[in-house]
């Protein structure tokens, strides 16, 4: 579950985004085990980091693509360069009124795709011309097209705290994340605040996720939804090198 909250100045300014307008910030729900203070207050040294990250487009060669064509009885057909087949036939079916079962998808091979192309782009537009003009139609979208309008990845603010103790004995983890979804909130940060401390043992550990609405394309997954960055950077962030030793609560 998520709640709605207002997105500050300075909320967004962390994100770079000055000069954009941004309406509201979704919240995950906490993810919180056990006393995250407490066992901050058992720690001998605490690291805090702070990383951002900016949004990167999944780069496929392969543009989105598709040619879609639909009879007189109702019956369609699309061929697409899709990650998911059933998911465009679910979408494109309620978008168009269709019957679900008189949509038949055939994936082609496509060249990359990245987590890129799970989402449905151009495909209902083509259906709808089909089905207007009686005729099969193709689209194919520009590379401006697909850097304007299909998803990249989010990009990241995330601060990191951690506590350990001098035996590198770590007491307590707790993780901001800040994730841009272009103008609709979606998955992004539940995902990352599941992601960000799950390879660990941890007695103590918290992340909150949010995600920026921003005037940017809506975002898409790049190699796993959200969980590169919160993977990645909260690992960047060992306080053991302060104490001269390697960690004792290490992956579970």
């Amino acid at each position: 579950m998520g709640r709605s909250v207002t997105a500050t100045p300075a909320l967004w300014a962390i994100l770079g985004g000055v000069g954009l307008s941004v309406p509201a910030a979704t919240a995950a729900e906490p993810s919180l085990c056990f006393d995250v203070e407490a066992g901050f207050e058992k720690a001998e040294f605490i690291v805090e980091r702070s990383y951002r990250t900016e949004q990167t487009h999944q780069g496929y060669i392969e543009p989105h693509a598709c040619v879609a064509s639909v009879n007189a009885d109702g019956t369609g057909e699309l061929w697409v360069c899709t990650q998911g087949h059933f998911v465009y036939r679910q979408q494109c079916a309620e978008l168009l009124g269709m019957d679900v079962s008189k949509l038949r998808v055939t994936s082609s091979e496509i060249g990359g795709g990245f987590g890129g192309k799970t989402h449905i782009w151009a495909e209902p537009v083509a259906l709808a011309l089909s089905r207007k003009a009686g005729r099969p139609v193709k689209l194919v979208m520009t590379r401006e097209d697909v850097f304007r309008g299909s998803g990249p990845t989010s990009a990241t603010s995330i601060d990191v705290k951690i506590g350990a103790k001098k035996d590198g004995t770590i007491t307590a983890a707790q993780a901001t994340l800040r994730y841009s979804c272009g103008p609709y909130s979606g998955m992004w940060a539940e995902l990352g605040a599941m992601t960000a401390f799950a390879c660990y043992n941890f007695e103590n550990v918290q992340s909150v996720g949010y995600e920026i609405l921003v005037n940017r394309p809506k975002t898409a997954a790049y190699r796993a939804p959200s969980a590169p960055m919160a993977a990645a950077l909260p690992s960047s962030t060992p306080p053991w090198k302060r104490c001269g030793t390697s960690a004792t609560s290490g992956p579970s």
